[in-house]
């Protein structure tokens, strides 16, 4: 059993968790996500789909504002698993697990980087797609795929 942290916080990323937990491969050590939130009309706090699938599961949750001064509580861990976090992780979260850290980037780069791969797939009038998983260095959608 390979133990993992889980960087992740919409949609997307719930099912890449949801298929990590399924698969009964992986010990996850902690699930990190973005902070609650106030949406709608009446402002009203909202958890990441994250959140919501880690707390059916009773995974411990973190939820930092940024990650550029954070310490990780855990150390004794294999993996990092990214997938549609939105914050930067500085390379020393990056390259603190033993197998580094791996992406799971909804295109099929380097076509598409950036913050909405799906919808420029869609834009673009793209009739295929994939997904990419890529070994994670300290630039954006960038490293070994």
């Amino acid at each position: 059993m390979i133990s993992i942290n889980f960087f992740g916080t919409h949609n997307f990323a719930a099912g890449i968790l949801q298929a990590i937990i399924d698969s009964g491969l992986f010990e996850i050590k902690t699930i990190f996500t973005a902070p609650d939130k106030p949406a709608g009309r009446h402002q009203e706090i909202h958890k990441s789909a994250v959140k919501i699938l880690a707390e059916k599961y009773g995974l411990p949750t973190e939820q930092p504002v940024t990650l550029m001064n954070y310490e990780l509580r855990i150390k004794n861990y294999e993996l990092n698993v990214v997938c549609d976090y939105g914050l930067i992780i500085p390379k020393k979260i990056l390259g603190a697990p033993k197998f580094g850290s791996i992406n799971v980037h909804p295109s099929l780069l380097p076509k598409y980087r950036g913050a909405s791969p799906i919808q420029s797939v869609l834009l673009n009038g793209e009739t295929a797609t994939g997904v990419t998983i890529m070994l994670m260095d300290e630039k954006m959608d960038h490293g070994p795929i």
